[in-house]
């Protein structure tokens, strides 16, 4: 079994395309996937990507930066911001 924190941020990005179903990586911060996003995100479980992959995501995905200290935090955030519809 692999271990995904060695892959990068390109890893999140990956995971993330691949179980949305997205073509490309900037179908991602598209409204028409917030919800498979947001259910996508919801199996992933935050200690699998380092926190820079989690700014990386929460920065490309809501088009903004806030600041997170943690994994736990980033996605949360990011879950939190779909959920309102802020993409």
């Amino acid at each position: 079994m692999s271990d995904q924190r060695n892959q990068g941020a390109a890893g999140l990005f990956e995971e993330l395309t691949k179980q949305a179903g997205a073509v490309y990586l900037s179908d991602l911060a598209s409204p028409s996937f917030r919800s498979i996003l947001i259910q996508v995100l919801d199996k992933i479980h935050y200690s699998t990507y380092t926190i820079e992959e989690w700014k990386d995501l929460l920065n490309y995905i809501l088009r903004k930066e806030i600041p997170v200290a943690t994994p736990e935090e980033a996605k949360t955030t990011i879950l939190k911001e779909l959920k309102k519809g802020s993409l």
